[in-house]
C-alpha cells in the first residue's frame, strides 16, 4: 500500500502453500501485480545433482553438456 500498486509489477515468494494463497490474493485484489514462486533454488539443486560429479556415469550426456554450468556455480560462490 505504501508504494501503491500501480509502481508494482510482481511479487516473488517462497513456494509453500501459505505464499501461494497469498500471491492469489494479491492478484485477486490488485490484478495488474503477479505473483511468482521462487524456484531458484530447486533448480540449483537439479543442477547441482546433474553437474555432481558422482553422478557423472549416470548422467553422463547431461554431464557433457551441463558442466560448463559447475564452473559459473564455482566461480559465483567464490565471488
Amino acid at each position: 500500500m505504501e508504494v501503491e500498486s500501480n509502481n508494482v509489477v510482481q511479487i516473488i515468494t517462497d513456494n509453500a502453500t501459505v505464499c501461494k494463497v497469498v500471491g492469489m490474493v494479491i492478484e485477486v485484489e490488485f490484478p495488474s501485480i503477479y505473483w511468482i514462486p521462487y524456484v531458484m533454488h530447486t533448480l540449483n539443486l537439479v543442477l547441482k545433482n546433474i553437474c555432481a560429479a558422482k553422478n557423472m556415469e549416470r548422467n553422463k550426456v547431461a554431464y557433457d553438456q551441463c558442466s560448463w554450468i559447475s564452473q559459473i556455480a564455482d566461480d559465483a560462490t567464490f565471488i
